[in-house]
Order: C-alpha cells, then structure tokens, then sequence
C-alpha cells in the first residue's frame, strides 16, 4: 500500500549522463541511477494537472500523433496479470496502454498483440519499451531494445485528445466510471503494475524508426538540456525527490513529487501516491470538484486523510550508484561529487560505441569521498540522408490534403531538420497551416510534418512533385561530413473524384391548355457516363410526363417523386462469370483459393477456411442441385460442375472445369487431365477440344477446403508478378502493388460479370477472412468501354480487426450508394491489402451479390 518509490538500480543499461560535445558542458552535474518501484497495489502515480489541455502549446503537439518510451522491469509475467505500466484513458472510454501489460489488453479500444508474453523470462530483466502512433492514418509500431516487434494499423485521426484524457501510472482505468461524479469504481488487484520503470518519456509525434532505435543509448534529460529535444512533451528520470502541494486539496496537504523535465513544464509533474484503499475488486476514488468538472485525484501517501492532521513530506532517501558519462574520443572533462569535490576523466583517441565502458575510480581520503566513473563511448555524428524511406510515391484525391513526414537518419538518433529544395507546380504545401512560399523553407511542425493540398478541382499525375532534404542541428554541423542530405524528390498523384453535379434552373412559359417540353439541363464537373435527373418534387397543377430517349413518343406520367426503393420488383442475382483478376493463390490442378469459387451464391457461413457443407456428399437421399461446383476425385482432386444426379441411386454427371496449357508462341489452347489417373499438370495435360464429361460414384465426390478466391500475396509485395491462365485465358494476371497501389490506392481486384443487366441498387460482398478491405466498387453496363465509380473510400481497418478478433463472417454493403441509371452488366471490386492503410491478411472473398431492378420508375428521367 506504500507510494511508488524512487530507488537505486545498481547497473543501469542506459545512459544517465551529459553528452559531451552535444551542447552540454562537461562539469554538469551527471544523474543518478534511481527508478520507480511498483511493490504491491493499490500504488500509483498520476500528473499534477489530472486532464491534458489541448489548447496547451506543447500538449496539442500529441495531436499529431505521439511517442512512448520507457525503461521496464516486470516484476511478475503471471498470465493473468494485466499490469498496465503506462495508461492514457479518457472520458469517452479510450484507453491508450503501450504494451498493453504482461497478456495483452486493449489500447484504442482494440485488442493488443501479447508482446510482454512472447518475451518470458526476459520480462524479468531491464529492456527499453517504446510505442509510437501516427494520427494520420493510425500507424502504430511497438519496439522492444530499439527492434521492431509489432506493426498495425489503429483509431486513425482519433479525436482522443478532446475527449478530457488523463494519464496515470501503475494501473488500469474504467474510464467512463472514473469521470462520473460517483467515482466509485470496480478495480481487480490483477490490474496493478509490479516492478520498475526508468526514463518515462512522451513525445508529440511519432519518431522515425532510426531515432528510436537510438533511444536505448541515450540520456534525455541531457539531450533535453541541451536543446535537443524540443517536441519531448514528459519526461520523468526519477532521479530526485521533492515536496510540493496536493492540487486542489488542503493548503496543508503534501505529496511526494516527480519533476516534469519535458516541455509540459511543472503543470504536469507526477504525484505518487495510492488509491484511497482496495478491499477485494472495490476501490473508492475521491474526485476533486471544480464548476461542473469532476477530475479523478490520487491521494498520495503522504498527503492527510480528510479530517486527519498534516505531514511533514520527506524527500526521497539518496542511495550510491554510479555516475555515467557519454563522451567522444579524444576527450576530457570533469564530474561533480557529492562531497563536494571535483574528478576529472579523459577518452582515447581511438574510444568505440561498442567497447566496454571505462571504469574510473576517483578516492579522497580526507573528505570520505569515493565514487565510479562509468565512460562511454559517442560515435560522431553521420552525413545526413533519406534512405529511411520506403515510398516516395504517394496518392491522394481530388481537394484533399495528404499529410507526408519527412523522414531522415543521421545517426545518434538526432532530431534532425528539414528544408524544402523545390515546391509542388500545382497545389500547395503547409507546414502547421502555414503556406510554403519558398525553397529553402525549414520544416517546424511535429515529427517534420508537412501537408499537401491540390489546386481546386484538379486531378492528375505528378501533380504534387517537391523534393527536400534533412540536415543536422547546427550545434553538430561541425562533427559529420556533411551537414545537409542530398535532396530526395517526393511525387503525389491526385486521383480524380466523382464531384456532385448541379442541375440548372429553368424557366418555361405556355399557353393554357398546351403542352410545353422542359429540356432539363445540368452540369457534371467530371462529365461521368453515368448521369440521372431525379424529380425530387411535382407541379402544384397540372401533370408530368417523360419520354425515353429512343421512344420520344411513349409518354409517361411521373405521378410520385423519386425514391430509390419505389421499384415495383427488386431482385438480387450472384457474379456469373469471372472476367479479369489481378492475381490468386494456388497452381493447378490445386483450385481451392480460384476466383471460380467467387461466382454463385455464398459457399458457408463460418469464418476462416470456409469449407461448403457436405451432408449431401454422405446422404443420397438429398439432391444435389445442378451447377454445385465439387471436387473429383476426393477433396483434392480436379474442380467439376454437378450436371444432374441420378435420382438417389448413388452415382452423379459432373463436368470438370475446362484446363488450358500454354503451347509455343503463347497460345493457350484446351487439355484434359485424366481424374482418376496421373493429375500432374501440364505434363500429364493432352491438348484437345472437347469438355471431359464423367458418371461418377457419389461418394467419391469431395468439397473443397476454402471456398473463396484469395489473393497471391499476403500484405504489399515487392516488383511485378504474372500467372494464371490454366483453368481459362481469363484467368491470366499481371499485376505489380508498386504501380497500383501508389496512384489509385489499391492493390487487388477481380471483375465479375451478371447473368442480367440491371439497374444496380446496392452490392453485398461476403469475406470469410481478411475482412474489411474493399476500398473501391465500379459498375460497367453492357458494351461500354470503362468502368463508373460506385463507391471508393478508405479500409474498413477496425471493423475488420474486430470480425477476424470475433471469428466471425463479414457481410458488407457499400453505404451510400445510388441507383444507377443503367443497367450494369459488370462489376469491379477492388482491395486494399496492405499494414499501412489496408488490412493486411489472407483477404478471402466468398460471393459477390447484385441487388436492383429491370426497369426504372418514371421519375428517374
């Protein structure tokens, strides 16, 4: 039940130290290894301001994302232990926990990979955590010792920061509990973090993979006090103890506190404390009342009861450790004691970044004063450059801003800046609002954060072309080759959008009792194919009539205003025919992840492998209907088409499916596999006309494990790739991620034909796995030559995290879709499948289906 305590770690694997040519002289004072021990609930600390203010300077840098970066010791890896070491929760019920404690937990409101789990025993020792997140399209990355361990995709442009968040250490929160003015609330003992932490830091922003990498070896609060870490928002070494005052309670309550060495400044200093009490899973919070705005509190240790008289606060017990000095070769400097005497050390010339440290031991009899030196070593600065970045190709729409980092490394893990070389000739870039006029700009904003917008109402290729460079701070200019990268050429296509047309007012005068005909008259700004005018209301007097292009003498009269459901009949068919895919999984004769297995209605109900259900396979007595696709012989042999059974009698016609085999000059021409024989294809594959026609025995029929087409690729794959062709000429794919998905946002797509043209109302998709990642819907009506857009919008990231975390089938609609005013014979259905803005999985599609009418309404004009 005691407050976190500050206490010595004897060996620290980090530095804690000045950084000596770094803008940090060298007789500064040098820290001290002391870390915050959780030892039993119900421990915890908070900040001294309970709610993050987002109009704050530096608290508002967190809106563009932010990160997390802490030295952990787990005290206990027990799977039932949530141990939340670092939580962001916030009134809306939002929970931001790094890590996420020892088995996973939820941050985001999303469960979280168990990275704590997958360490075991290494739990136990000190290792270097940190997460960061990018708002802008909700990338997340966890590190573990500056590695890479864990990417995914979350809560992109949350609002979390204007929903009141509060920060707490030690425990886990029931957020929409806590902000109530019955702050009563359930806590389990299991939710308590045991063990240690050191160097507790958050950042605006989401740092670069290089620079945190860095982190392990560094000391922040002396690049803090050396001007190096400008957007460092908290930071807290606990390296010191001090008294300070209860926020909002008695004048004479006092509390253990931990100084705020970041940005943030005082205001979000951190008390530890304990909760009031916890008895079992209940826990009383007291809350702190100001106007209408309840605040959870902590009641720190040392603070008074009410009614209870006031203590004296003690500062923290000072114990021996080592000092720690990062120095570069070559050179010398002195350390402080706290006897009160000077030691001074000096460097090789030749000192490595990987030798061990340097132990240097400075006695004084006299005063009693002894202490150990530890010397490492700082490599030099590198020359600056940009080969961090992994695209330089990007996509946005018509009038939208594209958010883009400026990313750079140049060793150290240094902040590094960045200078426009050449602006955009269309459009405009922005850093924090402001329009870049010039070249020669320094970027300023958060995590070198740049924005760009298109000129209105253009689309194009290449619009948005800019380059830029990174160069060192200019304390270090001097200690690297170079200080400037050579500059990196950034390109931005600009995807058209489909804008709302407008329909033009009109005027027409006629005699009584005549007829006068309206030439309606509209204007598209992308003059798109598929065009309607709607009659959204009716004359007061008198009657409406249309005519139908081709049959101007055929009037109709237009008696109700349009809706999209007033067909007298709607219908729902499924894709017949394949007539185009970008790629799928498997060789022949193999066929379980064909886009054959796309057309007809939906295979199963389940989730994963998506096996049909195969009672009929076993009971003769149920007919199997014509056109049920099969297996022969067994589930893994060639695909067929049931024609007919025979009435019960044990035996069943299929028709395999055609096989095609590539001849000299590229020619595809039809092969026949004998089923029961050698299936090696195409060795074993004769060329021939005809289709293979067989009676079978019934319960030698099988059904294949996954019904559904899948994709070639699992995520973004690198180069072009080809294939296809064996089960049809239609089949063949081509198809290379780095072209499609940079200039239109997708990666995978597979068009479908209907057995009848209609006028489209909706399309409903089904997805065993990989669900959520349709990004794009066209139509094309019959003999046209290209493709209306339908729908196109983001991926459905969380919704399908949470159908694959619930093992559960997606059905999906595309929302907002009109009627077309033509009958659609084909569709398009496209896929984003990558970690970065997609969903990045084995993205199985099941069926395709087709809502809509024969005919149109006559206020559909």
């Amino acid at each position: 039940g005691d407050a976190p305590r500050a206490l010595m770690r004897p060996c620290p694997p980090f530095v804690l130290a000045l950084l000596a040519g770094l803008g940090v002289t060298a007789d500064e004072r040098v820290g001290r290894g002391y870390v915050l021990s959780f030892q039993a609930p119900p421990t915890i600390a908070g900040t001294r301001t309970g709610v993050l203010d987002p109009a704050h300077t530096e608290v508002s840098k967190l809106r563009a994302g932010f990160t997390w970066a802490a030295w952990l010791r787990f005290a206990d890896t027990t799977p039932d232990l949530v141990a939340p070491h670092f939580v962001i929760t916030t009134d809306t019920g939002i929970r931001i926990e790094p890590f996420a404690g020892t088995h996973g937990g939820y941050q985001f409101g999303s469960p979280a990979p168990r990275l704590i789990a997958a360490m075991g025993d290494r739990a136990l020792d000190w290792h270097h955590y940190a997460m960061t997140w990018r708002a802008i399209d909700g990338a997340r990355v966890h590190y573990v010792d500056g590695e890479i361990v864990h990417e995914d995709n979350i809560a992109a442009n949350s609002t979390w920061l204007d929903s009141r968040p509060f920060i707490v250490l030690g425990t886990h929160l029931y957020a929409n509990e806590f902000y109530s003015r019955d702050v009563s609330a359930l806590v389990n003992a299991n939710i308590f973090f045991r063990g240690a932490m050191d160097d507790v830091a958050l950042w605006g922003g989401a740092l670069s993979p290089d620079r945190v990498a860095s982190l392990p070896r560094e000391s922040l609060a002396a690049r803090r006090a050396g001007g190096l870490e400008p957007h460092l928002i908290l930071l807290y070494t606990f390296d010191e103890g001090e008294a300070g005052e209860l926020p909002g309670g008695d004048a004479t309550s006092s509390v253990a506190v931990e100084r705020n060495l970041g940005s943030a400044g005082a205001s979000y200093d951190l008390l530890l404390g304990s909760l009031d009490k916890i008895e079992q899973v209940q826990s009383t919070w007291r809350s702190h009342v100001q106007a209408d705005t309840a605040i959870p509190a902590i009641r720190p240790t040392r603070a008074p009861l009410l009614g209870e008289a006031a203590t004296q606060a003690q500062r923290h017990a000072l114990s021996d450790a080592p000092y720690v000095v990062v120095a570069t070769n070559a050179s010398a400097g002195s350390v402080q004691f706290d006897c009160g005497r000077n030691g001074t050390w000096a460097t090789p010339a030749i000192f490595g970044e990987s030798d061990p440290p340097l132990v240097l031991n400075f006695t004084d009899d006299g005063s009693r004063c002894t202490a150990v030196v530890h010397l490492l070593a700082l490599p030099a600065p590198l020359a600056p450059d940009t080969s961090v970045l992994f695209f330089t190709h990007h996509l946005t729409s018509e009038d939208t801003a594209l958010s883009l980092h400026l990313w750079g490394h140049g060793g150290l893990g240094l902040d590094l800046g960045a200078v426009i070389l050449s602006l955009p000739e269309s459009g405009t870039l922005y850093d924090e609002d402001v329009p870049i006029t010039q070249a020669g700009h320094m970027v300023r904003s958060v995590g070198q954060l740049v924005t760009y917008l298109p000129a209105p109402d253009e689309e194009g290729d290449a619009l948005g072309r800019f380059s830029y460079a990174v160069t060192l701070p200019q304390a270090l200019a001097h200690l690297a080759p170079a200080s400037r990268s050579a500059g990196v050429l950034i390109t931005v296509d600009v995807a058209a959008v489909n804008d709302v047309p407008t329909a033009e007012p009109l005027r027409v005068t006629l005699f009584e009792d005549n007829m006068a005909r309206v030439p309606l008259s509209s204007r598209d700004p992308d003059a798109g194919p598929l065009l309607a005018s709607l009659v959204r209301s009716l004359p007061r007097k008198g009657k409406l009539f249309v005519s139908r292009a081709g049959s101007p003498q055929i009037m109709e009269a237009v008696n109700e205003v349009y809706s999209p459901y007033d067909a007298s009949t709607l219908r729902e068919q499924y894709a017949e025919k394949v007539l185009a895919v970008s790629s799928f999984w498997g060789n022949p004769p193999y066929s379980s992840y064909h886009p054959m297995w796309i057309t007809g209605p939906p295979d199963c109900d389940v989730y994963g492998e998506c096996q049909p259900t195969a009672d009929w396979v076993s009971d003769a007595t149920v007919p199997i209907p014509k056109g049920t696709r099969v297996l022969y012989p067994g589930d893994s042999g060639l695909p067929a088409v049931v024609e007919s059974d025979d009435g019960g009698l044990g035996s069943v016609i299929l028709r395999f499916e055609d096989l095609y085999k590539e001849t000299d000059g590229g020619t595809w021409r039809r092969c026949l596999l004998d089923p029961d024989g050698s299936r090696a294809y195409p060795d074993d594959c004769v060329t021939g006309d005809g289709t293979l026609v067989r009676v079978v025995p019934r319960s030698s029929i099988g059904v294949v494990s996954a019904a559904a087409w899948s994709p070639r690729y699992k995520g973004l794959s690198e180069g072009s790739f080809s294939g296809g062709g064996a089960f049809g000429p239609e089949f063949l794919y081509s198809n290379d991620h780095s072209t499609t998905y940079p200039k239109r946002g997708f990666t995978e797509w597979i068009e479908v034909s209907l057995a009848q043209p209609m006028f489209l109302l909706t399309v409903e998709i089904g997805q065993p796995r990989g669900p959520g990642a349709v990004v794009g819907v066209r139509a094309r009506a019959q003999d046209a030559d290209g493709w209306a857009e339908l729908y196109q919008a983001r991926a459905l990231q969380n919704e399908g995290k949470a159908a694959a975390s619930a093992k559960r089938y997606f059905r999906w609609e595309p929302p907002g879709m009109c009627r077309t005013p033509v009958a659609v014979a084909a569709l398009r259905i496209e896929l984003d499948t990558t970690s970065a803005t997609g969903v990045s999985d084995w993205n199985y599609v099941d069926y395709i289906k087709a809502v809509g009418t024969d005919t149109l309404p006559p206020s559909d004009v």
